[in-house]
């Protein structure tokens, strides 16, 4: 491939096997990190996630969103995070704890597990943490798990149907 100053692609990983969609990503990003600006109109978002500096998302030819991948997910409303705690000890009094703080709902328990929504960014959740060790609770392991932008992608698709 020469070098060009602008690139336009539509669906480029559209069948290729996971060998060569890793490696159309990195020239893509090789390309990018000369000075090219590459375009991508893909609806494999997750894969846009990983290869891209700035997305935009586009609904019946409305622009609804554009910045990084967590900027998108702020400005369409899914910076809701969804953490799993897995304890040594007493997860009874975490939860108690837990359900006390700023932007902790939905939780729920099982065994030394406790799965729960939370709506903040990464200070926030870096102080929840800091805070639920304060408190006594022995934390094993965090997960977390954002929202994809397939799931942002089906809200948004959603909610701009029309009812026929």
């Amino acid at each position: 491939l020469h070098r060009p100053r602008v690139l336009i692609l539509d669906e480029p990983a559209s069948g290729l096997d996971p060998l060569s969609r890793r490696d159309l990503r990195k020239t893509l990003q090789n390309l990018a990190r000369d000075g090219a600006t590459v375009f991508v109109s893909s609806h494999i978002l997750s894969e846009l996630a990983e290869m891209c500096s700035s997305i935009c998302v586009m609904n019946q030819g409305r622009l609804l969103a554009s910045g990084t991948a967590e900027e998108v997910r702020r400005t369409l409303g899914r910076a809701e995070r969804r953490l799993t705690a897995t304890l040594i000890g007493d997860a009874q009094a975490a939860a108690t704890w837990l359900l006390q703080q700023d932007g902790v709902h939905n939780l729920s328990a099982e065994g030394r597990t406790l799965a729960f929504g939370f709506l903040g960014d990464d200070e926030a959740q870096a102080d929840l943490l800091a805070g639920l060790v304060a408190s006594g609770a022995r934390v094993k392991a965090l997960d977390e798990k954002s929202s994809s932008f397939e799931e942002i992608l089906v809200d948004v698709a959603e909610g701009n149907r029309t009812d026929a």
